[in-house]
């Protein structure tokens, strides 16, 4: 899968304390995006360019979802107001403010996905 040293290398930044919990829910994203192809594959044993381009798409994933506030803001709705001092914003509850599926992929990983589907699909 993907380690902390290669998390850093990919990356630049540091593991988060969260890493290995960001890192199980960025690869159920990445699994879902790739309708589950690489489920049960060895990833050390596909072709390089498959397999840099998985890690690094796990690598990124897993950033976005720590730098989204974790595993936990990815269940949480957006606020429907938020005041702070004199300074209040509110957004409404409307579907467009809400969180979409879409929004759960990192727009970094999305870049990667052609490779990693046309590989599953043997293309």
């Amino acid at each position: 899968m993907l380690n902390a040293d290669e998390y850093l290398e990919l990356t630049g930044y540091t593991a988060p304390a969260d890493f290995l919990v960001c890192l199980a829910a960025a690869q159920e994203i990445i699994d879902a995006y790739t309708l589950y192809g690489y489920v049960g594959r060895d990833i050390e044993a596909l072709p390089k360019v498959v397999r840099d381009r998985y890690k690094r798409a796990l690598a990124m994933q897993t950033l976005y979802i720590s730098q989204q506030g974790g595993v936990s803001a990815m269940s949480e709705g957006s606020p429907n107001s938020v005041t702070l001092g004199s300074f209040s914003y509110s957004g409404g509850n409307t579907t467009s403010s809400q969180q979409n599926v879409s929004s759960l992929l990192s727009p970094a990983v999305r870049v990667f996905m052609p490779v990693l589907v046309a590989f599953v699909r043997g293309g």
